[in-house]
């Protein structure tokens, strides 16, 4: 409970400067909308996210592997907001056997003007941290 009230501290402070939207990221074990009963990662039996969409702000939630890796996770990220077929690469994907294309990992852009012209308030909880800051660093250098 104490993270989640940091969290909201946090959120707090980047929402009264601006209103680029939020993006959130599980973490590590984590799960997205709809993938619990009801039970949200996000608030628990509380939805911070509709508690923030009411209040006016912009929120996107992202569900990315709840075990994959940094790398994975963050170009799940990228598809999930720009939109298209995932690719993890064909190097990344020959180094550790996987797909680099996997059926049903093709997304609707939820949020397509993603660039360093319309900035997005990453915001992780635990491994989606480190996710938010590899994303933008390996991805969109630019967009920091």
């Amino acid at each position: 409970m104490k993270q989640l009230s940091v969290i909201i501290l946090f959120l707090g402070c980047i929402i009264a400067q601006n209103n680029y939207p939020i993006v959130l990221i599980h973490g590590f074990m984590g799960w997205g909308p709809n993938e619990m009963g009801g039970y949200h990662y996000w608030g628990g039996r509380k939805d911070y996210v509709e508690m923030l969409e009411l209040d006016g702000h912009g929120v996107f939630v992202v569900s990315v592997g709840p075990v994959s890796s940094n790398w994975e996770r963050a170009i799940e990220v990228y598809y999930q907001l720009k939109g298209g077929q995932v690719d993890y690469g064909r190097n990344h994907s020959e180094k550790h056997n996987i797909i680099q294309e996997p059926e049903g990992k093709s997304y609707e852009a939820i949020y397509p003007e993603w660039d360093e012209n319309h900035p997005v308030h990453l915001i992780g909880h635990s491994m989606g941290g480190a996710n938010s800051t590899y994303a933008e660093l390996s991805i969109n250098p630019g967009n920091i």
